[in-house]
């Protein structure tokens, strides 16, 4: 990179790129991409198999799934806002002890160590403020999508238990379904 890169990006900041951005990729490649794949094709296999198995009863189950990409999308656009956010602050923190640790014979000459620590304390505080806005949408996100599910079980009961009473539909549909779900 050109010389006048690094006055203008501190050394915190960039060990934080580099360390955080080198984890995300590898998760990225090894885990994510086999794991949205996978689950991509179970999600198309199980809903094949409940429309073929009775295309009404699928249905119903489905009323709820576009409710489900409604809260994702919500659920995803603040939680990239948070992870951004969260990866700032670490990048300030990585920013202030290597600067702190750099220059601590300054700071012991000035005799600054407290107001330091102040200035260290506020960015840790900022950091843990942030991992909380991320726990609270995940605590939100989480409830709301286990919700959904039960209430396509329960649509799911509903509809097909009327069907079974009916002798319009099997027993052993009914609780495919449940489980598909």
């Amino acid at each position: 990179l050109a010389v006048d890169f690094f006055p203008r990006n501190a050394l915190g900041r960039l060990l934080t790129r580099v360390t955080n951005d080198v984890q995300n990729m590898h998760e990225l490649f090894t885990s994510v991409i086999s794991l949205v794949f996978k689950d991509f094709f179970l999600l198309v296999g199980i809903a094949v198999v409940m429309l073929i198995l009775n295309w009404k009863l699928a249905l119903v189950s489905f009323l709820v799934l576009p409710i489900v990409v409604f809260a994702s999308i919500k659920f995803s656009v603040k939680a990239r806002d948070i992870f951004r956010v969260l990866r700032i602050k670490i990048a300030e923190i990585n920013t202030r002890f290597a600067e702190t640790i750099e220059g601590i014979g300054v700071i012991q000459l000035m005799r600054q160590e407290s107001e330091n620590y102040k200035k260290f304390h506020k960015l840790n505080h900022d950091n843990y403020l942030a991992g909380m806005r991320q726990i609270h949408v995940l605590a939100v996100f989480m409830p709301i999508i286990e919700l959904l599910g039960v209430i396509a079980t329960a649509l799911v009961i509903f509809y097909g238990g009327s069907r079974v009473l009916n002798d319009a539909l099997s027993l052993g549909t009914l609780v495919a379904f449940i489980s598909y779900i």
